[in-house]
């Protein structure tokens, strides 16, 4: 008995299921291979970003750590001398500290109460380590020291007249942008004159917060003119009493003046002539008067 060759038809059903099957294979490995690749490309996407992520951290704190070790040098550094060597004369001593007590002065006087407190405090901790300085002196100093971390502690929390001024200002500034936003029709010189004084407070403010007093003064100055160049337009006269920037507003004898609610142009001019009349006193640490 002699086998049945296959058919052809059966033949090339067979060939046409096979090539079909391959053809089906093939895709099947270029779509695994496709998404393999775009996986790998995601995956080293996200690796790449978060490695981007923590070498910006890094260099943040690597940043930090660099400007702290930048102030605890000028704070506590000897002139860099080693231990091997000599002791810094008295001479050099007194400089170092007034160095020193100038950098907290500065700090002081930028409202950093915190930064201040840390910088007088190292300064006491070095005193009693320096031989150049004749005791009677450090004692001084060391009491000196003592009463303006207890006053800095006191006053830290509490407003101070740089940040009432800040507040003054804020509240002129904000009169001056709501009457602006109430104007109709086209923008006039007078109206010109009110923006110009409100974008020169902004810059008033920005002085104050940084405790620039010259800088301050000068923004208000501007902004008095804008003012009484305002005030002079509408009425053909400034209608209000006149302050001298120079002086204070008030003496220690006289009576207080009281300030006007802000209702009108008028009274944020008399604002503004405050503002420059009591303009925050520089203020000195005890201790930087205390070394010649």
């Amino acid at each position: 008995m002699t086998d049945t060759p296959p058919n052809k038809d059966e033949l090339k059903q067979q060939t046409e299921q096979a090539r079909r099957v391959l053809m089906r294979l093939q895709w099947l490995v270029i779509v695994l291979l496709g998404s393999g690749i775009v996986w790998l490309y995601t995956a080293f996407e996200n690796i790449n970003i978060q490695v981007n992520d923590k070498l910006a951290k890094i260099d943040t704190v690597d940043t930090r750590l660099n400007n702290m070790d930048d102030r605890i040098f000028a704070l506590t550094s000897l002139y860099g001398q080693k231990p091997s060597q000599n002791k810094p004369t008295q001479e050099h001593d007194q400089e170092l500290i007034k160095i020193q007590l100038s950098l907290a002065n500065q700090l002081y006087k930028q409202g950093n109460y915190d930064e201040t407190i840390n910088a007088l405090i190292a300064i006491r901790w070095q005193l009693p380590k320096m031989s150049g300085i004749a005791t009677p002196i450090k004692n001084t100093l060391i009491d000196g020291l003592d009463k303006d971390i207890s006053h800095l502690n006191a006053q830290k929390n509490q407003p101070d007249a740089w940040q009432a001024h800040v507040v003054k200002m804020q509240d002129v500034q904000a009169f001056l942008r709501k009457y602006q936003n109430n104007t109709t029709g086209s923008l006039s010189n007078k109206d010109l004159l009110i923006h110009d004084a409100s974008m020169l407070l902004s810059l008033a403010i920005g002085s104050a917060n940084a405790r620039d007093k010259s800088t301050m003064t000068t923004y208000l100055q501007e902004v008095k003119i804008r003012l009484e160049s305002y005030v002079i337009l509408t009425d053909g006269k400034l209608s209000i009493g006149q302050v001298n920037p120079d002086t204070p507003a008030t003496q220690n004898n006289e009576t207080k003046t009281i300030t006007p609610p802000l209702e009108t142009v008028n009274d944020a001019l008399y604002w503004v002539y405050e503002l420059l009349a009591n303009s925050p006193k520089d203020k000195h640490l005890h201790s930087t008067q205390i070394l010649p």
